[in-house]
């Protein structure tokens, strides 16, 4: 790790995720889209994507493969929450600064906070990140590689 990407415990993670959970029931609507990274069969997973605003769901429709083949039948899969509105309090979620992203791999849970930019749906150290971490190439030499490609807040837990 670096002075940017920091790990965090699985206490912070929770707390993290149920403070976001909480954030979200409170919002008048939520976008959710079940899609699919990566079209080789071998290596695709599924992903649900759950979205405050409408633009961003729009793009991660844009983004990855349309999984409405899947129906009710969604198959176990990753959780990817971008919500922008919510800040984190770094003394109580165990992040750097009130802008994330923390990608659990135990949880299979992706969590972006803090930040309107829908390209951080899309960014190096999230899908892509994780397809190559869970294909042939190790996980820490795929780590590293992303981690010099995006200079951000980047928070692992196993």
């Amino acid at each position: 790790m670096n002075h940017l990407n920091q790990p965090i415990g699985r206490t912070h993670f929770f707390k993290l995720l149920e403070d976001m959970t909480a954030y979200i029931e409170r919002l008048p609507e939520i976008w959710l889209r079940d899609v699919s990274a990566c079209a080789d069969s071998n290596y695709s997973l599924p992903v649900r994507i759950v979205n405050e605003d409408p633009q961003s769901n729009f793009f991660a429709d844009n983004l990855f493969i349309n999984g409405t083949a899947y129906g009710s039948d969604l198959p176990e899969g990753w959780q990817l929450i971008h919500v922008p509105g919510f800040l984190a309090n770094p003394g109580i979620h165990g992040t750097k600064n009130p802008n994330f992203t923390v990608i659990s791999f135990g949880s299979k849970t992706i969590l972006i906070g803090g930040t309107a930019y829908t390209g951080e749906i899309k960014s190096p150290y999230s899908a892509s990140l994780i397809l190559s971490c869970l294909s042939k190439r190790k996980c820490g030499e795929c780590i590293a590689a992303q981690v010099r490609a995006k200079k951000a807040l980047l928070c692992f837990l196993d």
